[in-house]
């Protein structure tokens, strides 16, 4: 059972009714009202830890949510995917999925996002470094976390191979 299948949308305008009643609502504008309130959500602890963050952080053992999910909250605020989380590890939204051994859709999901940015570029995500100096490629190279599939997927995006 996924922890995310619970989501539901409702209009923040509408501060009377408790009833979660979204129908008023186009498809495009309850995403955009459940990404609005999504994205102002932050972990007190840290300075630069993003709802993006904390969703990349679940383990893939453990119920994590679904790559949907992950591509909605990074387009609605995609700069999120190139913030490094304040702390000892400075890892990037794509860096944290990795280490907690994402699927190739939640990989594709985050890269995705990245291409459909004017600002932020899928190079960028690629080439960015964590404290230990590693770009999420090669932390996978090296940890062997993720299967082959998305190791593949990784470098083959790094067309020049600069994230080695």
């Amino acid at each position: 059972h996924n922890n995310f299948s619970q989501l539901h949308l409702h209009d923040p305008t509408d501060r009377g009714s408790s009833s979660g009643d979204d129908s008023k609502l186009e498809g495009g504008a309850k995403n955009m009202i459940l990404c609005e309130d999504v994205i102002q959500c932050r972990n007190h602890q840290t300075t630069h830890r993003t709802l993006l963050h904390s969703l990349c952080d679940i383990p893939s053992d453990s119920s994590p949510p679904p790559s949907e999910l992950i591509r909605l909250v990074a387009s609605a605020s995609p700069r999120s995917l190139l913030l490094h989380e304040s702390g000892n590890s400075e890892r990037t939204p794509l860096h944290l999925a990795i280490a907690r051994g994402a699927s190739l859709d939640t990989i594709k999901a985050l890269l995705g996002a990245a291409d459909q940015d004017e600002c932020v570029k899928a190079k960028d995500l690629l080439l960015a470094l964590d404290s230990k100096l590693q770009t999420p490629v090669l932390a996978a190279v090296r940890r062997e976390i993720i299967d082959d599939e998305s190791i593949k997927y990784l470098v083959n995006r790094d067309v020049d191979g600069s994230s080695l």
